[in-house]
This record gives structure tokens, sequence and C-alpha cells, in this order.
């Protein structure tokens, strides 16, 4: 299982698997984490063409804060009327 492996350091990828594991609907809150990726480099994939954009996608950032990563999916999860029925909102 590799899942974020290559995008993170061992730390930062067993604290976002930490948080995956701590939540019932861990493979839900996933699409939110990829979601928050994305955003954290939504200009540099908007600049280029496919394969730009392609390249900056397996070339994630190293010097991101995943805690801000976290947190912004975890507003992105908080936004979602869906999701709320597993929250408990």
């Amino acid at each position: 299982m590799l899942l974020l492996c290559q995008d993170f350091s061992i730390y930062d990828t067993a604290r976002i698997w930490d948080t995956l594991l701590a939540d019932p609907e861990r493979f839900e809150f996933l699409n939110y984490v990829c979601l928050a990726m994305l955003n954290y480099i939504r200009e540099k994939l908007l600049e280029g063409d496919f394969t730009d954009a392609m390249q900056t996608i397996q070339r994630f950032p190293q010097d991101v804060d995943v805690r801000l990563l976290l947190n912004v999916a975890n507003q992105y999860v908080r936004d979602d009327p869906v999701y709320a029925n597993y929250i408990g909102d």
C-alpha cells in the first residue's frame, strides 16, 4: 500500500494515515485530502497544459504543511452536507 507515501515524508504519511484510520468514513475523507492537495497546487495546474499538470501532480511539493492540508480537508467535509450525515452535524 503506497497511499500517499511517494508524496510525503514517512512522518507526514503516518500523520495522514492516522487521520484516515481514525475516521469511520476514511475512504470518503481521503477524497477530501486529495482535493486539498489539488487545491494547494491549483495555480500551477492552471498555468500549464495537460502534460505540465500531470507532472505537477506527480511531483507534489515536499514543503507543504500536512496539518494545513488535513485542516483544509476537514473544512471541505464540514461544508459538504452529504458527509455531515457521517460526522453527526
